[in-house]
């Protein structure tokens, strides 16, 4: 297994989860109180009954990526006035994973969980920070709370598969990998999203180090298919290379 641990590590490092680095994307949790308070309803958030807290929260919303480190700044403003705003928290989180400052991320996922212990989104991203430290264990931790908290979350089974995934040492723990992702994928299908590649690529990598190239070349398949029906083309090119190189 040290061999999926050497090409997972690498894989990881440089493709999966390119939302942690540089930029964000769909699979980015990020809570909008308001502009996208359905998302907010259905994970249980309650916002904040301060009007200045509120207007340093729009603030740091309004400015977002453009100047992560102003956004930060309004945001921690946001929390001066409200101790208690766990949106507010969970945005730092994420800003601070954004600009890579790992310790700052975890400490604010921490807190905004402190507050809020069933807050989904912040166990996702705490888990995402932790794989990025290859803290392996510790993200699937996060990632087992993420799937308790929201059985219907794709990106919670999809985060336990490659985790699991980089800490196998048996075929059985092989096999637990693939029901997660094999779970992952059903959930997607339901409301396919644009990098639904990704899902499929992941079980055929994991049917690869079970022995089974019938079913690794089939998913792979499927991962060139879902990419360039998506005009991710770039996508596929950086799969490609890690399929020639197994």
């Amino acid at each position: 297994m040290k061999y999926i641990y050497i090409i997972f590590t690498l894989f990881i490092t440089n493709y999966a989860f390119s939302q942690t680095e540089g930029k964000f994307d769909d699979k980015d949790k990020v809570v909008r109180i308001y502009s996208e308070k359905e998302q907010d309803e259905r994970y249980g958030y309650e916002g904040t009954n301060s009007q200045e807290a509120l207007d340093y929260y729009n603030k740091a919303t309004e400015v977002g990526q453009k100047d992560p480190y102003l956004s930060i700044s309004y945001y921690l403003k946001a929390i001066e006035e409200d101790p208690y705003f766990v949106e507010a928290y969970d945005n730092l989180g994420r800003l601070y994973r954004y600009t890579e400052q790992y310790d700052l991320a975890i400490e604010y996922y921490k807190k905004s969980i402190y507050l809020f212990t069933d807050g989904v989104i912040a166990h996702q991203n705490l888990a995402v920070v932790y794989q990025k430290m290859s803290l392996y264990e510790e993200a699937i931790s996060e990632y087992n709370i993420v799937v308790t908290l929201d059985p219907n979350s794709p990106e919670g089974y999809y985060g336990l598969g490659w985790m699991l995934l980089i800490t196998a040492t048996t075929n059985d723990a092989l096999e637990d990998a693939l029901i997660n992702a094999k779970k992952s994928l059903d959930l997607y299908k339901k409301n396919p999203p644009n990098f639904i590649g990704d899902s499929y690529f992941l079980i055929g990598y994991i049917y690869h180090f079970l022995g089974n190239d019938i079913k690794s070349k089939e998913y792979f398949n499927i991962t060139k298919e879902k990419y360039l029906e998506n005009n991710m083309i770039k996508n596929w090119e950086d799969k490609l290379e890690i399929i020639n190189n197994l």
